[in-house]
């Protein structure tokens, strides 16, 4: 027969780590929310093909330097911006070395850099659609909720090589 003492602390103890579960989902849902509202664009993208970004001024003696990754990507479904069909989008290896596989599907997270191209910033930003579980979900209800607000969108012109992305501004219907 178990002492009383040792089943109540047994107790106590299951409800700290089912409260601690709950806090960590919480957590990760807030995360997800804020990282949405900080994102300029969010899509599931299959990839296409990858370059590398090549940085001509610590390029010496034929030896280049390579600063990152453009991809090549079509747009399968996009929860915020304006990007429809193929686009290309960067990631710098000072934000994530990871190389993302062609023919593979992800969900990304990204923003303008300074030059108004796409950019993943983080690894964080990259997420697996295999890996991805509520996540597309947990999207649909985050869109649901930022309706009518105004967003950057994306222009991709096709007479151009490559591919020109220009800065426009969705106004939000009446």
């Amino acid at each position: 027969m178990q002492s009383l003492s040792g089943l109540f602390l047994r107790r106590i103890c299951t409800g700290l780590a089912l409260f601690a579960l709950c806090l960590s989902a919480a957590a990760e849902e807030g995360s997800w929310q804020s990282r949405y509202q900080q994102a300029d664009w969010v899509a599931r993208l299959r990839i296409e093909g990858v370059a590398n970004l090549i940085n001509p001024a610590m390029s010496r003696n034929q030896a280049l330097a390579v600063q990152g990754r453009r991809y090549n990507a079509l747009v399968l479904h996009k929860w915020k911006g304006e990007a429809e069909g193929p686009i290309r989008f960067q990631v710098d290896l000072g934000d994530c070395a990871e190389l993302l596989e062609v023919d593979t599907q992800y969900i990304v997270f990204g923003s303008r850099n300074f030059r108004g191209e796409l950019q993943a910033f983080s690894c964080e930003d990259l997420i697996s659609v295999a890996e991805a579980q509520e996540l597309p979900a947990l999207l649909d209800e985050l869109n649901s909720a930022t309706r009518g607000h105004r967003q950057t969108s994306v222009t991709v012109d096709f007479a151009r090589a490559p591919l020109a992305m220009h800065n426009q501004t969705a106004q939000p219907a009446m």
